[in-house]
């Protein structure tokens, strides 16, 4: 049972809202060519065994658990205190590969987790990767 975990300062979140119309809160990413390797390397260390995760922290209070899971990939999201987020991307192994991909070439384009692989129904985050701009 092993937990990774890494704190990014080279990426950026915007906050999450409940504007969506099915009632799902958002959480954009904009990660640097090193967080997304980053990440990418430790999603190949995931098994679906209990205990086993990435933990990540990024800006505006969010830490993200990525772990795992037999079954359909579930995107949930709790709100614990008033400037924490905690999210958990509960993936399949199908989702995980192709996350892990797109990851090492996202190029300039930005990436739905759940148009990637389709998610439960239970789910109540929408999650989007994009690349960080580099500075001018």
């Amino acid at each position: 049972m092993a937990t990774l975990s890494f704190t990014s300062d080279q990426s950026r979140t915007t906050g999450t809202s409940n504007d969506d119309p099915r009632g799902k809160h958002r959480l954009d990413l904009a990660l640097s060519e090193g967080t997304r390797r980053e990440i990418a390397a430790a999603l190949t260390l995931l098994t679906p065994v209990e205990g086993n995760e990435l933990r990540t922290h990024f800006p505006g209070g969010w830490t993200v658990f990525w772990k795992m899971i037999a079954g359909e990939s579930r995107l949930l999201v709790a709100h614990p205190e008033l400037n924490e987020w905690v999210a958990t991307l509960a993936l399949s192994s199908d989702h995980i590969e192709k996350l892990r991909r797109r990851l090492l070439d996202l190029g300039k384009e930005s990436l739905s987790l759940s148009v990637l692989e389709k998610v439960s129904r239970v789910s109540n985050l929408e999650v989007s990767l994009a690349p960080l701009p580099e500075p001018s």
